[in-house]
C-alpha cells in the first residue's frame, strides 16, 4: 500500500510520545468541535476554530478543554483565549511576553512554523475562454490530437510486433522502446504529457518496467532545449524595464565597462549578449548554452558581473549582495502558454465526456490541474513560493536543509534568477544517502503537519545533495498550501491507523480534500499532486 508506507513513517514520529492519543479522545474532541460549528453561523470564525487537541490555552488551564469553555472566545470573553502554533503570529492572541513566561509550554520557540506570507493567487487560467477559443479552431485541435496520438500508436504497434516475435523481454529491446516512448513525449511538445511521463518515471510499479522508468526519468531535465537566441531575446524583453533605470543613473561609469566588452565578442551569441545592456549583466557559462531543460523552461548558469553596471541596474544594496555570485537563470519556453491552453482544452473535453459515464467531479479535478499548470507558468509566483519556503526551512529549521535565494530584482513572469546550487541527484548510495532520505522524509512530514507549505514535486531532479552534505530543494513551481482543517484530518487519520480504528480512518479520509500522497520506493521521498 503506497499511502501506508508514508503513514507508517509518520506514525513513527507520532508514536515517539509515550502518552499516545486515544482514538476515542480524538473522536470526542472532533464531535465537540463539529457541534460547536453547527451552532455557529459565522463562516469566517469557522476558519479560525480553536482545536484544543493541537492548540495551547493561554490564560486558562490547558486541561479545561470542554466545548462550554470554547464558547468563551465566540462571546468575546477576553479571559478565555486560545493560541494556535500554526497561526500567524500577528493574529495570535498570545504575546511574546506570555510565551517567555510560560515555562510549561514547549512550543514557545517555534515562530518558524507560522507562515508569514500568503501565497500569490494563480492568474491566467480561464476555462470558459479557453473552450470558446478552441471551439472555433477545430483544425488546430485535430492537428494536436494527431501529433499526440499517432506517435504513441506507432510505438504501441512496434511493441506488439516485439511481443509477437518473442523479443519483448530482451534488455536491448526494452531500452530502445523506452527511448522511443520518451522521444514521443518530447516531440509532442505537450506539457501535460511530459509531466505525466515524469510522474510515471517515479512509479515503476505502475508501468511494470524499470528500464522504461529510467528512460522516462530523463524527462526531468532533458526534454530538449529551444533556441538559445530565442532565450536571450526573452531575457532581454522581460528585463527591459531596468534599462530606463540604468540610463537615469548618475554614475555613468557602467557605460564604459559595457563598451569594452562589446569589442571582444566573437560568436553570434557573444555579440548578442555583449551588445545588450541587460544581457551583459550576466557572464554566461557553458558557451552561452542551456545546462538543463524541462517541460516549461530551460536553465542557464551565469555569474552576475560586479561593478557599476549591476549597481545601476538593481541598486547598490542588491548589487553588493549578488555581485560575483553564480546564478541559475530559468527561461520559459516561447510557446508554452498556448501549449498548456490546448492541453487543458483537450483534458476538459475528455473530462466532460467521462463525467457522463462516471460519478464524481471529474471536471473539477481537471480544472484544479489547469490551475496548477498555469500557476507554474508564473515565475514571479514561483519566486514567492521559494522565498516562503526558504523563510520556513532555509534559515534555522535544520542546518542540513538548503533552500536557494532568489534575486527578485531580476525576476519576472517568464524569467527567474536564483542562487546556483551544486549537488548530486538521487538516488544516493551508502549510509549518507540513507541519512539524506531520512532528512527529506522528516522535512516533508513537517511541511504536511506543521507549516502547511508543501513542496509538491520532490523528484530526483529537484532534490540535490550538496558537497557539504546538505539536502537542497529546487523548483518551487508546484507547491501545496494545506490549511489547518486538512492537517487536522491528517492527524486524525494517523491516530485512527495507530489505534486500528477504521471508522475514524474512513471519516478523516473523506475529510482530507486536497492532498494525494504516495511513497516513491525508488527514491524514498514523498510526492504530492
Amino acid at each position: 500500500m503506497p499511502i501506508s508506507a508514508f503513514l507508517v513513517s509518520l506514525l513513527l514520529v507520532l508514536s515517539g510520545n509515550k502518552n499516545n492519543i486515544s482514538s476515542d479522545a480524538f473522536q470526542q474532541q472532533r464531535a465537540s468541535t463539529r457541534s460547536m460549528y453547527n451552532n455557529n453561523n459565522n463562516n469566517n470564525w469557522r476558519r479560525h476554530r480553536p482545536e484544543t487537541l493541537f492548540s495551547s490555552r493561554v490564560e486558562d488551564d490547558p486541561s479545561h478543554n470542554q466545548p462550554q469553555q470554547w464558547k468563551g472566545r465566540n462571546n468575546n470573553n477576553n479571559n478565555k483565549r486560545y493560541w494556535n502554533p500554526l497561526r500567524d503570529s500577528s493574529s495570535s492572541t498570545r504575546t511574546t511576553k506570555n510565551i517567555s513566561n510560560n515555562s510549561n509550554n514547549n512550543v514557545a520557540g517555534r515562530s518558524r512554523n507560522k507562515q508569514k506570507k500568503k501565497p500569490m493567487p494563480v492568474t491566467g487560467y480561464d476555462a470558459k475562454a479557453i473552450e470558446k477559443y478552441y471551439d472555433m479552431r477545430p483544425l488546430q485541435v485535430g492537428w494536436r490530437l494527431n501529433s499526440l496520438g499517432l506517435p504513441l500508436l506507432a510505438w504501441y504497434g512496434r511493441l506488439l510486433m516485439d511481443r509477437a516475435n518473442g523479443v519483448l523481454n530482451l534488455p536491448s529491446v526494452q531500452r530502445q522502446r523506452g527511448k522511443e516512448l520518451r522521444e514521443a513525449f518530447v516531440r509532442s511538445k505537450s506539457v501535460a504529457l511530459i509531466k505525466s511521463g515524469q510522474a510515471l518515471s517515479l512509479r515503476p510499479d505502475i508501468i511494470k518496467n524499470k528500464i522504461w522508468a529510467e528512460e522516462l526519468g530523463k524527462l526531468v531535465d532533458a526534454v530538449g532545449s529551444f533556441s538559445d537566441v530565442q532565450a536571450m531575446s526573452i531575457i532581454r524583453t522581460q528585463l527591459n524595464d531596468i534599462v530606463p533605470r540604468m540610463e537615469a543613473s548618475k554614475d555613468r561609469k557602467w557605460k564604459d565597462s559595457y563598451k569594452k566588452r562589446r569589442g571582444i565578442a566573437k560568436t553570434k551569441l557573444e555579440k548578442i549578449v555583449a551588445n545588450d545592456p541587460v544581457l551583459s549583466l550576466f557572464e554566461f557559462e557553458n558557451d552561452y548554452r542551456a545546462v538543463a531543460s524541462a517541460s516549461i523552461g530551460q536553465v542557464y548558469k551565469a555569474k552576475l558581473r560586479r561593478g557599476p553596471q549591476l549597481e545601476a541596474a538593481i541598486g547598490k544594496e542588491m548589487a553588493a549582495k549578488w555581485g560575483g555570485r553564480y546564478v541559475a537563470i530559468k527561461v520559459q519556453r516561447p510557446d508554452v502558454a498556448s501549449s498548456v491552453s490546448l492541453d487543458m482544452y483537450l483534458l476538459r473535453r475528455t473530462a466532460t465526456w467521462l463525467s457522463k459515464m462516471r460519478s464524481g467531479d471529474i471536471l473539477g479535478i481537471a480544472d484544479q490541474f489547469g490551475m496548477q499548470l498555469f500557476g507554474e507558468l508564473d515565475y514571479e509566483r514561483e519566486a514567492d513560493n521559494c522565498l516562503r519556503f526558504r523563510d520556513l526551512y532555509g534559515r534555522g529549521w535544520d542546518d542540513k536543509i538548503m533552500v536557494p535565494d532568489v534575486c527578485t530584482s531580476l525576476t519576472r513572469k517568464r524569467v527567474l534568477v536564483m542562487e546556483w546550487v551544486d549537488g548530486e541527484k538521487g538516488p544516493w548510495d551508502g549510509e549518507e544517502g540513507i541519512e539524506t532520505v531520512r532528512l527529506g522524509l522528516k522535512c516533508s512530514v513537517d511541511q504536511l503537519m506543521t507549516t502547511g507549505l508543501f513542496h509538491a514535486d520532490p523528484h530526483r531532479g529537484n532534490l540535490l545533495r550538496t558537497p557539504d552534505g546538505k539536502l537542497a530543494f529546487l523548483d518551487f513551481g508546484m507547491m501545496a498550501d494545506i490549511d489547518e482543517e486538512d492537517r487536522y484530518g491528517l492527524f486524525g487519520l494517523c491516530i485512527g491507523l495507530q489505534n486500528k480504528n477504521l471508522p475514524l480512518v474512513t471519516e478523516n479520509l473523506l475529510k482530507v480534500r486536497c492532498v494525494i500522497i504516495y511513497y516513491l520506493p525508488t527514491h524514498g521521498v514523498v510526492h504530492c499532486i
